[in-house]
């Protein structure tokens, strides 16, 4: 899956569940959201629809009836605080959530690894993922469909969840030569005019 949003990133250390969750699984799991456009996004969106219809028939016998896809509408991703939309998210965008147990690879646009969280990976930039769908049966949930995270490729910046943008330094810096003077120049100031009773 490619050139899609990263949101709720937890890649680099496992998460505990919430404590509202009652799954009977309380193991840390690294988990991120992908956020998919609708639009730019629309055969990708549809090809997990297939895979999610040809694991459940290849399993069931048919398509349930009752059914939870991997994937999510975006305008269904309220902040219960403000009552607004997430960040990143509104009714043109899908959401696929992802876990693993395993602590995957993640890697830079020259394939370069990324072992801790740093200016490249958090909410808000692109990456390409690698994504594997399976699918369960719960009493609790009935049937459904899950992510399953796998590597992750940093592709670009893009604006910061929670407030901020990052600057791509190949934007805006200029490659400095060794025999450039590394002091700025002195800022060049005049003096400040004495006021007189006239001023007040």
């Amino acid at each position: 899956m490619k050139n899609a949003r990263l949101s709720f990133p937890y890649l680099f250390k496992a998460r505990k569940p919430m404590e509202n969750d009652k799954k009977k699984d309380q193991t840390p799991q690294y988990s991120a959201d992908f956020i998919l456009d609708k639009v730019k996004h629309a055969e990708v969106i549809a090809a997990i629809q297939a895979e999610e219809k040809r694991l459940a028939i290849e399993k069931w016998g048919k398509f349930p009836a009752k059914w939870t896809s991997a994937l999510r509408d975006g305008s269904t991703m309220i902040d219960p605080e403000s009552g607004e939309s997430r960040p990143g998210y509104d009714d043109s965008k899908m959401r696929l959530s992802t876990k693993s147990q395993s602590r995957q690879h993640v890697v830079g646009r020259d394939r370069e690894p990324i072992t801790e969280a740093d200016e490249l990976i958090y909410g808000g930039c692109y990456v390409n993922v690698v994504v594997e769908l399976f699918i369960w049966e719960n009493e609790q949930s009935g049937k459904g469909a899950s992510g399953n995270l796998g590597a992750v490729q940093w592709v670009r910046h893009g604006e910061r969840f929670g407030g901020g943008t990052v600057v791509d330094p190949q934007e805006v810096f200029d490659v400095l030569r060794d025999d450039e003077d590394d002091e700025p120049a002195p800022r060049k100031t005049t003096p400040a005019k004495r006021k007189t009773p006239d001023d007040f």
